[in-house]
């Protein structure tokens, strides 16, 4: 019985720890918290319900790459109530920005760092409500790899400048601006739309 107890501890403990948690520090200084999305890709995604120290205050910049773990994805909730940051640059690897990513967020810029176009099938949606209640958002830059904004991503955002460089077609929920600037009418084709 020892053996056999004996043996299950050493597997246990010499299997891979896949839910390891991974922490980078942006330029800014900020200390941000990444989860491992899968081993096999080497990707990471930040980490659910809290990245940053809530009370974290002015820019932040998500690195791309950390401890070797490409940054794919935006989690649910990760930057939710983060009432004090104002700006936050996104690296060119994400592919998606899950829902309620930014709610509440104090954010004012918003940017998407664009891809180097090689690899055509990258693309990136951006999750219903990702920036809902972001009350103080005037300015989003979004990418050339961006393909879908679901509906009510940017709602009660009071929008003043979307910046586009999506060149492919893309779609764009009925409501994906609900409740924005009501001079925000269409974003379509046009490379950049700016507001009064």
């Amino acid at each position: 019985m020892k053996k056999i107890l004996l043996a299950f501890a050493t597997l246990v403990l010499a299997a891979p720890n896949y839910a390891q948690d991974l922490t980078a520090v942006s330029p800014e200084g900020v200390e941000i918290s990444f989860r491992i999305v899968s081993e096999y890709e080497k990707t990471c995604a930040t980490m659910e319900e809290g990245c940053i120290d809530p009370a974290t205050v002015g820019k932040v910049t998500i690195p791309d790459v950390v401890d070797g773990y490409t940054v794919i994805f935006i989690d649910y909730a990760s930057f939710e109530d983060c009432a004090s940051v104002t700006e936050v640059v996104v690296p060119p690897t994400i592919k998606c920005i899950d829902e309620r990513a930014f709610y509440n967020c104090g954010l004012e810029v918003f940017t998407m760092l664009c891809t180097d176009k090689s690899n055509e099938d990258h693309v990136c949606e951006i999750i219903r409500s990702a920036f809902r209640g972001c009350d103080n958002l005037r300015s989003v830059t979004l990418a050339d790899h961006v393909r879908y904004i679901e509906d009510y991503s940017f709602s009660s955002s009071n929008l003043e400048e979307v910046y586009s460089y999506i060149e492919e077609p893309f779609e764009l929920a009925d409501n994906s601006f609900n409740m924005s600037n009501p001079n925000l009418r269409e974003l379509g084709d046009r490379k950049s739309t700016r507001l009064n």
